[in-house]
Formats: C-alpha cells, structure tokens, sequence
C-alpha cells in the first residue's frame, strides 16, 4: 500500500480522504505504524483529539500484544503532542 498520497491531502484540507487512505492501509497491514501516525494526524488536523488518542492506544496494545514491542519514538512523541494539545497547532478546515 503506497501512501504517498495521503500527506498531499493533508496540504489540501482533505482529512476525510486521508484517513481513509490510512484506514485502508491499516486493513492491508495492521502492523503498520506509519498509517498509525498517519491517521492520528488525520484525526487530530481534522479536530478529532479523542479518536487520534484511541488509534494509538489501539496501535500500542496490538503491538505488545502481538509483537511484544512498544511503539517507536516516533509514534509516542506524536501521540504526546496531540495529548498535550500540541498537535495541531489548528484544526484544518475541509475545503468545499
């Protein structure tokens, strides 16, 4: 699953649209921690701070469950910073 597409959106104001790119991916690999972080960014651009909290819990239990892994420092700093409220600096708005 290429995801390269999903950042552009994220330019575009397409939140929607990436998280169901994320989504999608996440379905094909749901190890993936890229389409993790992918869709806690959706979900936090798009105003959703709860949902992008509950994606990495999700991430973080089927990682330790399954793998007997944490996540990387990559993900558990995204996941501090939409928890402190850091991330997004504003929710972008959808485009019409």
């Amino acid at each position: 699953m290429r995801l390269f597409s999903a950042p552009v959106c994220f330019g575009r104001g397409k939140p929607d649209l990436t998280r169901r790119t994320f989504l999608q991916a996440l379905r094909v690999d749901n190890y993936n921690e890229e389409a993790y972080r992918g869709l806690m960014r959706s979900l936090a651009l798009g105003g959703d701070r709860v949902a992008a909290l509950r994606t990495y819990h999700r991430c973080h239990r089927l990682l330790r469950r399954e793998l007997g892994i944490e996540p990387s420092e990559e993900t558990r700093s995204l996941y501090q910073a939409i928890r402190e409220g850091k991330f997004p600096q504003e929710p972008i708005r959808k485009q019409a």
